[in-house]
């Protein structure tokens, strides 16, 4: 299960997407964030993208929000 959360302009955190994915493999999880992008719309001021050390989900945050810079958590 993903949880997509996003910080509003007041600074507040607010969860705004959940997504499951049948296998956690670069081909699903470019899916999961392609559908995130085409649902939110334009992601050009998405400055910084937080995750764990998955080079999968890197790879597809790369892909579909190129202008984001990529933070490790570090849970």
């Amino acid at each position: 299960l993903y949880y997509f959360m996003v910080q509003d302009i007041t600074g507040r955190g607010r969860g705004v997407c959940y997504a499951s994915v049948a296998q956690e493999s670069a081909p699903y999880l470019d899916q999961m964030v392609r559908s995130f992008v085409e649902f939110v719309g334009d992601t050009s001021k998405t400055s910084c993208v937080m995750l764990d050390k998955d080079e999968s989900e890197i790879a597809a945050i790369k892909q579909q929000m190129p202008r984001a810079t990529i933070l490790l958590c570090t849970f």
